[in-house]
C-alpha cells in the first residue's frame, strides 16, 4: 500500500513539474516574441494595466463565447475579432506592463447616416439626435410602441415642471404629451400593457417625496392615478419583468432600501425583501427576468450591483461598476447592462462623469466603452432597436440642465 502511495505522489510531483515547464515555455514565448508596441491592448478598464481577469474575457472573445464589445482593447486591428496574435499582445503587456506607444490610426465602420456620429472600435458609437423642445434635467424615461416618453424635471431656469414630451425615433422628431397632474423631478419611468408609468418623485424645491402614481393612456393623451406607493420616495429606479414593475431605493429624507412591485393589472403594489444597499439616484434595468441596479449615492457614490431574483425572491451581489457614480442611467440592450453618466466626478470641474460602461451577466464582467460626447447626469436611458436613447440630464453638477439628446449605438 505504502509502495502504491509512493508511485502516487510521484506521479503527480512529475505532472505538476510538467505543468510548471509548459507555462515556463508559455512565458518565454510570449516574452520573447516580437510585438509592436500597443497602446494598451487588453486593458478593459482603461487604468494602464492587464489583468488576470481580463486575459479571460479576450479569451472568451477569441472563442466566441462574448462579444468583442465586452473588451475593444483586446481588438488591436479593429476587425471585430480577436486573434491569437492579439491575445499573446495583451499577455504580454499583463506580464510587462502596457507599452506606452501611441496607437496607430485604426479603421472603424462606418454607422448608419446620422448628425454627428461619434465612432470607436468594437462596434460602439454614439450619435446626436433632435434636440429636446426644452433643456429639462432629473427627468424620468420610458418607450412605449415606438416612442420615447420623457417625463417632469427641472428646467432651464431650475424650476420644477410637469412637462411630458415624446420622440419619435422613425422621424427625429419631438412631440408634447398631456402634462403630469402635477410638476415633479426625479420622477421613475416604465411602461408595461399600453400604458406609461409615472412612478413616485420629489415636489417642489424642498424635495419632498411624494407617493403618487400616474399611468398615461396615448390613445386618450390623458393621465389616470392609481394605487399610490407603500412609502414615498423619488431619485428611484424602476424596471418591468414579465409585466410587473420593480421600484428599487430613492430618497425619502435619507437614502431608502425600499423594494416593492406593482401589479398593474391587479393595481396592487406588493413590499419585497428590501434592496441590500440603501440608496438614491440608481439605476436599474431588467435582463433575462432578473432585476439589476447599478450605482447610486448615500452620502458617498456607489460602485455597487445587486441583482434580484423574482424567482427565488432573493438578492445578490455582483461584480461592481469601474466607476463609481450617482445620477446615472442605465439601460439592457443584448444581453448586456449600459451604465452611462453620472454626477460626483472630482476629476472634472464641471462634477459629471462621460463614462459608459457595460456588464455582461454572462461572465460577471465590466467593460468600457466610448465615453459620452456630452457628460451628463439626471438622466434617462431607453433602448430602442440597437441603440440606447440618453434625451436631457445636466451638463455640471447640480442644475445645469441641458437638451441634448444621443444614443449609443451597438453594431
Amino acid at each position: 500500500m505504502e509502495r502504491a502511495n509512493t508511485s502516487q505522489r510521484r506521479t503527480a510531483r512529475q505532472r505538476h513539474r510538467s505543468r510548471i515547464v509548459w507555462l515556463l515555455a508559455f512565458a518565454w514565448l510570449v516574452l520573447a516574441r516580437p510585438t509592436a508596441a500597443q497602446p494598451c491592448a487588453g486593458d478593459c478598464t482603461g487604468n494602464a494595466a492587464v489583468t488576470v481577469d481580463e486575459i479571460v474575457i479576450g479569451v472568451g472573445i477569441a472563442l466566441g463565447l462574448v462579444g468583442v464589445f465586452n473588451c475593444p482593447a483586446f481588438d488591436i486591428d479593429h476587425d471585430a475579432q480577436v486573434t491569437v496574435d492579439e491575445l499573446l499582445v495583451a499577455v504580454n503587456n499583463a506580464l510587462n506592463g502596457c507599452a506606452l506607444a501611441a496607437p496607430s490610426p485604426s479603421a472603424t465602420a462606418t454607422p448608419t447616416p446620422t448628425v454627428n456620429a461619434t465612432v470607436t472600435p468594437g462596434g460602439v458609437c454614439w450619435e446626436s439626435l433632435a434636440s429636446l423642445p426644452q433643456a429639462r434635467q432629473e427627468v424620468g424615461a420610458a418607450e412605449l410602441e415606438g416612442l420615447i416618453y420623457v417625463i417632469g424635471g427641472f428646467d432651464g431656469a431650475g424650476n420644477p415642471v410637469s412637462t411630458v414630451e415624446y420622440y419619435d425615433p422613425a422621424t427625429d422628431a419631438w412631440f408634447p404629451a398631456a402634462p403630469l397632474p402635477a410638476s415633479l423631478h426625479h420622477v421613475a419611468a416604465a411602461a408595461v400593457d399600453g400604458r406609461v408609468y409615472a412612478i413616485g418623485g420629489l415636489s417642489g424645491f424642498t424635495f419632498t417625496p411624494v407617493d403618487a402614481l400616474s399611468a398615461y393612456n396615448p390613445s386618450s393623451n390623458s393621465w389616470e392615478p392609481r394605487a399610490p406607493l407603500p412609502r414615498p420616495r423619488g431619485a428611484a429606479a424602476a424596471a418591468v419583468i414579465d409585466g410587473l414593475i420593480y421600484v428599487a431605493g430613492g430618497l425619502r429624507g435619507q437614502s431608502v432600501d425600499d423594494f416593492a412591485m406593482y401589479d398593474p393589472v391587479a393595481n396592487q403594489w406588493t413590499e419585497l425583501e428590501a434592496m441590500p444597499t440603501a440608496r438614491d439616484h440608481l439605476a436599474a434595468a431588467p435582463i433575462d427576468g432578473i432585476f439589476y441596479a447599478v450605482g447610486g449615492r448615500a452620502g458617498r457614490l456607489f460602485d455597487i450591483v445587486e441583482a434580484f431574483d423574482p424567482q427565488s425572491k432573493s438578492w445578490a451581489t455582483l461584480r461592481p461598476m469601474p466607476t463609481a457614480r450617482g445620477g446615472l442611467a442605465a439601460a439592457a440592450l443584448g444581453g448586456r447592462l449600459f451604465a452611462v453618466g453620472g454626477e460626483g466626478n472630482p476629476l472634472n470641474p464641471l462634477g459629471v462623469f462621460p463614462q459608459a460602461e457595460v456588464y455582461d451577466p454572462l461572465t460577471n464582467m465590466w467593460a468600457s466603452v466610448a465615453d459620452m460626447p456630452t457628460p451628463r447626469h439626471g438622466i434617462g436611458a431607453v433602448t430602442f432597436g440597437d441603440r440606447i436613447i440618453v434625451p436631457g440630464g445636466a451638463t455640471r453638477a447640480g442644475f445645469g440642465a441641458s437638451a441634448v439628446n444621443e444614443a449609443l449605438r451597438v453594431h
